[in-house]
């Protein structure tokens, strides 16, 4: 007689423990970053990138950073798939930061065909990122 609880290489453990698998899949998604992690040592391929691009530089010790981590994670989220959302820790990638003269952090820059196209310097809402990120979009070549 089969045991119809074995759990088989079909992924029959979803239908087992359903809940349990919403459960995970929950957790996965929410410890997901949508931000990706720029260094110096990638950034130049960054750039090659047709979409947009929104940088944020930042460091572990700066306090408004902290505050603009989670905007700019939820942005990056609504983003995703129109921009790269991206952070630059300064303090790991001094290279990237003295590129672009950032003096101040936060500062995000706005980054498309590789040029600066708009920044913002201090702790922002996700309202102020979407529009210039819009405004981005709607401005046509010349």
């Amino acid at each position: 007689q089969k045991n119809s609880t074995t759990i088989g290489a079909k992924g029959d453990f979803r239908n087992i423990f359903p809940y349990l698998w919403r459960s995970i899949t929950t957790i996965m998604e929410e410890n997901k970053h949508y931000a990706v992690e720029i260094t110096d040592s990638n950034f130049e391929e960054l750039l090659k990138s047709e979409q947009p691009i929104v940088i944020d530089f930042w460091a572990q010790w700066c306090g408004p950073c902290r505050l603009v981590g989670p905007v700019i994670e939820e942005f990056a989220k609504a983003n995703d798939g129109k921009a790269i959302v991206g952070k630059v820790n300064v303090d790991t990638n001094p290279q990237t930061a003295q590129k672009y003269g950032i003096r101040s952090i936060p500062t995000i820059l706005f980054i498309q065909n590789g040029e600066v196209k708009d920044k913002c310097v201090g702790a922002v809402g996700i309202s102020t990122l979407s529009g210039k990120l819009e405004s981005m979009n709607t401005t046509k070549p010349e």
